[in-house]
């Protein structure tokens, strides 16, 4: 659909933007790649206090992947990157298991956090025609 504006002799067309189609591989691609990057600050931050910063800096990917991805990818990256998190970031490290009590509650916030970032996202099927 397209707007026309008479403005003076020439006429300026307007057009809505389009929707953005995005295909399973591209998808795919971005969960691999932000698992990756997930990986890069687990063994980044893994030494010394400042282990929760990793969660945090990976949440505002997830927020703009789910900006520019859509809702069902950008939670398919949080769960890439909260595991990732749960076996590389946290003690005792290649293993699922959370021991120290304060690395579990950062890690259930940053899943807490992802999925309600995801879930809050404009998605092109929910936007107006």
């Amino acid at each position: 659909m397209a707007i026309v504006l008479g403005r003076g002799s020439k006429p300026v067309y307007f057009a809505l933007p389009r929707e953005r189609t995005h295909s399973r591989s591209e998808s795919l691609l971005v969960v691999l790649l932000c698992g990756g990057l997930a990986l890069a600050l687990s063994f980044l931050f893994r030494g010394g206090s400042v282990k929760p910063a990793a969660p945090a800096i990976f949440l505002l990917i997830v927020i703009s992947i789910a900006h520019f991805w859509g809702r069902l990818v950008s939670l398919f990256v949080a769960v890439a990157g909260g595991l990732v998190f749960a076996t590389f970031l946290f003690e005792p490290c290649v293993s699922l298991a959370v021991c120290n009590s304060a690395d579990l509650i950062v890690l259930l916030l940053f899943a807490l956090s992802a999925i309600a970032a995801a879930c809050l996202s404009s998605n092109s099927d929910t936007r107006p025609k």
